[in-house]
């Protein structure tokens, strides 16, 4: 075993916390708090249901989905993963305290009404301040269209499907007979 000489404290070299070599213990209180935040943030997602979830007694099936900036969302059904259109859309319900879109329906409604028998396929299309709902809006169109991105950064495009964020399952598969590459040419 050595021994180190060492200089009286008062004339050491003290590192001030902000400084890179003197913060050692903050990044990894930081890395601590951010690992919390998320385990949190899941524990969060988990305790508001979020996705689409059958009841218990596999009568009802409940759409739930999370958007703060939003101000629609429509709910789209299929009866096939991909290659045909919609065969229903219902929009959802806001809870203005959790910010969270949601939906039931009820499982006979989806087979009966809808005509879908086996796996349900579904997607949302979302309208925000940059893209406003518009009644007459169809697929393609620009009714409510506003600008790409506004001032807050937002992207809202209803001309665009989108997935489940929550899903458990994601089933359009790029690749098929007609797109071997997996791209639209």
């Amino acid at each position: 075993m050595k021994s180190a000489i060492r200089e009286p404290f008062s004339r050491r070299r003290r590192f001030r916390w902000w400084t890179p070599a003197g913060c050692g213990m903050q990044w990894v209180l930081l890395a601590l708090f951010l690992l919390l935040t998320e385990v949190l943030s899941l524990a969060q997602i988990d305790r508001l249901k979020l996705g689409a979830r059958f009841s218990e007694d596999r009568s009802q099936l409940t759409f739930r989905v999370f958007s703060s900036r939003s101000t629609r969302i429509e709910l789209y059904l299929y009866s096939r993963p991909f290659g045909a259109n919609e065969v229903a859309h219902v929009p959802l319900d806001k809870d203005p305290s959790s910010l969270v879109w949601s939906l039931s329906l009820p499982v006979s409604r989806i087979r009966g009404d809808f005509g879908i028998m086996g796996t349900i396929y579904y997607g949302y299309r979302a309208w925000g301040p940059n893209w406003t709902f518009d009644p007459t809006w169809t697929k393609g169109s620009k009714a409510g269209f506003i600008t790409d991105v506004d001032a807050e950064g937002d992207r809202f495009n209803p001309n665009k499907l989108l997935y489940d964020p929550y899903a458990r399952e994601l089933s359009h598969d790029p690749v098929t007979p007609q797109q071997p590459d997996g791209t639209d040419t």
